[in-house]
């Protein structure tokens, strides 16, 4: 199904392991992580129709800091 943890350098199994498993296959820099996690909150803000909302207080920047703290490869 996936391939091994270990051969990332992933000892989890959460929800978030196929994305980081694919993230650590491409190098994991910070523009990749930056990218995948602004786009997360895009995608999640316009699913829920809180765009307009989500983005006029600013609450943008926390999520994707969280995105990007979940998708890091550190633990």
């Amino acid at each position: 199904m996936y391939p091994k943890d270990s051969e990332f350098g992933i000892k989890d199994r959460s929800c978030y392991n196929p994305t980081r498993v694919a993230i650590s296959k491409f190098g994991a820099d910070y523009k990749l992580i930056s990218d995948v996690a602004k786009l997360a909150v895009k995608l999640m803000c316009r699913m829920s129709g809180f765009t307009e909302y989500v983005y006029g207080v600013g609450a943008n920047d926390p999520m994707e800091q969280f995105f990007q703290w979940r998708l890091g490869p550190s633990t």
